[in-house]
């Protein structure tokens, strides 16, 4: 649900008579996170402490409440064992069972991780763990330019039949100077941002093949290589082995999820351009969430005050966010104008976070900004 955006004569010629509403710039945001320990080749924090004060979730709520509703804690998932998880397989079968070991060791350019499994929150399989997959993709890629046409194009056309899933694949493959070669991959990158495209907030984001394994936990996440290569799991039809190779998912987060609300502050440190504020809530994809905030900001060079919708007449963010505006995403997904009220379905899964939209060339030139907004969010699992 959007607020209308109204703004008076005398507002916009606050802006204007300052003379420092300069075109936007199409830059694209440099962040910054605040990574304790790295581990691995690549690693994002889960739970992320929010940059500003989290009221508890207890506080007695007041009138501006109302629209979010009583604060509620977190309602934890179904209880599993500590040993139990759900494996989804590559030819879409599921298997469900304890695993024989209580850790999982994943090797890591800074040594091995001994992660136990009732820490785990989920784990996705990389190229490294499917030999024959990644040998495949590296011979259709080396078919683009074979002698044969009739070769040439049904590589090109397998590639593409792939999907989404071989975007971080291709980010991979090198320019070996090959013209064919090279002019047939465009067109696949080309077929594959068309049919994102398309499938807009139906596209997960963390679907797509890496090169390494991803481990999940509830922390942060690790990608490296699960040194386990077979895992031996009872149920109750009896005991399995399961090759890492066949194993498209694995998780251990089902059951009923209830609904979490939380309050947060930001302010001129959560500038898009500065640092994302996380909120500390996992979202899934598909969860409804509704974000109300309140608060002023002073808009220095303009001497303007902004509500959380912004001040549009003093400028935007990428040509659609209004100046002193509050964004949201999840993980590294696109922006979700959210202002001062927002209703909106998570088009993937992450850490929900928050920032202010800036102009790129007023971000960082020491201008005392002052005041912020007070967050109220509420998620309502799918």
């Amino acid at each position: 649900m959007s607020r209308p955006r109204l703004f008076g004569f005398a507002a916009a010629a606050g802006c204007l008579a300052a003379g420092l509403a300069p075109a936007n710039l199409a830059a694209q945001p440099v962040q910054r996170f605040d990574v304790p320990v790295q581990i691995g080749r690549a690693i994002a924090i889960d739970q992320a402490a929010p940059a500003g004060p989290v009221t508890p979730d207890e506080t007695t709520p007041d009138e501006s409440e109302a629209d979010l509703g009583p604060i509620e804690a977190t309602q934890p998932a179904t209880p599993i064992g500590p040993n139990e998880i759900r494996l989804q397989l590559l030819d879409g079968s599921i298997l469900t069972g304890k695993l024989s070991i209580a850790e999982l060791v994943v090797a890591t350019d800074f040594g091995p991780l001994t992660v136990p499994i009732s820490r785990i929150r989920s784990i996705r399989p990389g190229l490294q763990s499917y030999p024959e997959l990644k040998a495949r993709l590296d011979g259709l890629v080396a078919d683009l330019a074979a002698d044969s046409f009739e070769a040439r194009e049904g590589a090109q056309k397998e590639l593409v039949g792939y999907g989404l899933k071989i975007r971080n694949y291709l980010a991979t493959v090198p320019d070996d100077g090959d013209q064919e070669r090279q002019t047939r991959l465009q067109t696949v990158r080309k077929a594959l941002e068309e049919a994102e495209m398309m499938a807009g907030d139906d596209v997960d984001a963390e679907f797509a093949w890496i090169e390494g394994d991803t481990v999940v936990t509830d922390r942060f996440t690790v990608v490296g290589k699960i040194e386990s290569t077979e895992f031996q799991m009872s149920n109750r039809y009896g005991e399995l082995t399961v090759a890492l190779g066949d194993v498209e998912m694995g998780t251990r987060e089902w059951g009923s999820r209830g609904s979490v609300s939380r309050r947060m502050k930001i302010d001129a440190a959560n500038f898009v351009q500065r640092q994302w504020a996380a909120s500390g809530i996992r979202v899934e994809r598909g969860d409804k969430i509704t974000v109300v905030a309140t608060g002023t900001m002073s808009l220095v060079p303009w001497g303007e005050q902004s509500s959380p919708d912004g001040v549009p007449h003093c400028g935007t963010y990428m040509g659609a966010h209004p100046v002193g505006s509050v964004i949201a995403k999840i993980g590294e997904g696109k922006l979700i104008a959210v202002g001062a009220e927002e209703t909106f379905t998570a088009p993937q899964s992450g850490v929900l976070q928050f920032g202010i939209s800036m102009m790129d060339n007023f971000a960082n030139q020491g201008y005392d900004w002052q005041g912020g907004y007070e967050l109220r969010i509420r998620v309502e699992p799918k």
